[in-house]
């Protein structure tokens, strides 16, 4: 297996598919065998069920979703098992850590074990990048240090900041209020408006577009978005960062025109080829 990508994700709302490559693995907690069964069959990969621990102190973490008419969504978090994995969980798989290009993290299970894992792989020199969500007002400030890039959608931006982000000029405006809070990078997902970012480097906003669809069901699209860019970071190094989100980009508005989740995450092969050149 190819350790490229290391996806943190915890519940049954979400899970990233991989490509035929295989580029994603999981550090998780699970309560049903029947769960375990799934991952049997949508993986034949040891390396992965071997990062895929089971618990009998809490029920699997779950995320019941309500799609409107529009495909907008709403989510209920219950976290259950989630809140068990600890940084001693982390610290067991220092080594996949370790050999990973790219981690990627996010807020849905104890924020101690989340920063614990974005400081390991910062002590190895991989490439960090943070989903606040669900986005707290109070997030730990040493997260933003830790994390190369910070990518939040709108209202996750708007929590973290507390000021309204309606449109891209919005997003602008509080792209250097996030860089200062000590992040290498932020990447504001707007939708079907596209994307926004800005870096330490460069601080000059820049506006990403992405195609016009009409959505089904726009759960996951920030999921989908997340694990194209940190495929394209750690796959096509020759890819400036605008380009890479713009794949990106592209790759969400291909989720959101199916519904589901794990469902509407498109494979490899049946994706543009145009996007992997």
């Amino acid at each position: 297996m190819e350790d490229d990508v290391l996806w943190h994700e915890q519940h049954d709302k979400s899970d990233t598919d991989s490509d035929e490559e295989g580029d994603e693995m999981y550090d998780d907690m699970m309560t049903h065998e029947q769960i375990q069964q799934m991952f049997n069959e949508d993986s034949d990969d040891d390396e992965f069920l071997d990062q895929v621990k089971q618990t009998d102190k809490a029920h699997t973490g779950v995320a019941p979703i309500a799609v409107d008419d529009q495909g907008q969504n709403s989510i209920i978090i219950v976290s259950g098992a989630n809140l068990l994995l600890s940084p001693n969980d982390v610290n067991a798989v220092e080594g996949v850590i370790k050999s990973a290009k790219i981690l990627i993290c996010q807020l849905e299970i104890d924020p101690c074990t989340t920063l614990a894992a974005l400081k390991l792989a910062k002590t190895h020199g991989v490439m960090t990048i943070l989903n606040p969500a669900p986005a707290q007002s109070d997030l730990d400030p040493q997260m933003y240090k830790y994390c190369d890039i910070l990518c939040p959608n709108e209202t996750e931006a708007e929590i973290l900041t507390g000021m309204p982000v309606n449109c891209i000029d919005d997003a602008k405006h509080i792209l250097p209020l996030l860089l200062d809070k000590g992040c290498g990078c932020v990447v504001i997902t707007m939708g079907s408006q596209g994307s926004v970012f800005a870096t330490q480097e460069y601080k000059s906003a820049c506006h990403i577009t992405t195609d016009k669809v009409d959505p089904v069901d726009t759960t996951g699209a920030g999921d989908s978005f997340i694990g194209a860019l940190g495929y394209f970071l750690a796959k096509h190094k020759d890819l400036d960062f605008g380009e890479c989100i713009r794949r990106a980009n592209a790759i969400a508005a291909k989720s959101v025109q199916s519904p589901g989740t794990q469902n509407s995450y498109p494979w490899k092969k049946d994706l543009p080829g145009a996007l992997f050149q």
